[in-house]
């Protein structure tokens, strides 16, 4: 079975198919598919974390709010725990539909369909030693404040 990359499939060839082993392979595509989706929900959707207009657009009124969550997680961060990630990347692979729509309208304007790069290495992580021991300095802010850690 040949896997895709992100290099590797040119905009005529996307398919649902290609988009989903996309989301299934790369976490940068998982990323862009968080934000475009989250752009496709409406400026009161967006505001509320909910699904208020039966659009087709954006999240499903089950994920709103937590994809929403994890959409601005990331856009404030850069990135996302791994944990997160998984479980983006569960709920994402249900939209390549929209993924794909998006896609397609991209290319009907003439613009180039943003298809994401291969994974790049994750951003260095902060961290401190004290005592001979080193600790991560966002592991330590989840634990203390799980509210902003969702």
């Amino acid at each position: 079975m040949t896997t895709l990359t992100p290099s590797s499939i040119q905009p005529a060839e996307l398919t649902k198919d290609s988009i989903k082993q996309l989301l299934l392979t790369s976490d940068r595509a998982v990323y862009r598919a968080l934000v475009v989706l989250y752009e496709r929900q409406t400026s009161d959707e967006q505001a509320s974390a909910t699904t208020t207009h039966k659009n087709g657009r954006g999240f499903s009124s089950f994920d709103a709010e937590f994809l929403t969550s994890l959409t601005q997680q990331y856009q404030r961060r850069g990135c996302l725990s791994p944990k997160q990630i998984a479980c983006a990347r569960k709920k994402v692979v249900h939209y390549t539909g929209q993924l794909l729509e998006a896609a397609e309208a991209k290319r009907a304007v003439g613009t180039q369909v943003a298809l994401p790069l291969p994974d790049a290495p994750a951003p260095a992580r902060k961290t401190f030693t004290s005592g001979g021991r080193t600790y991560d300095v966002g592991s330590m802010k989840a634990a203390l404040y799980p509210e902003d850690h969702d």
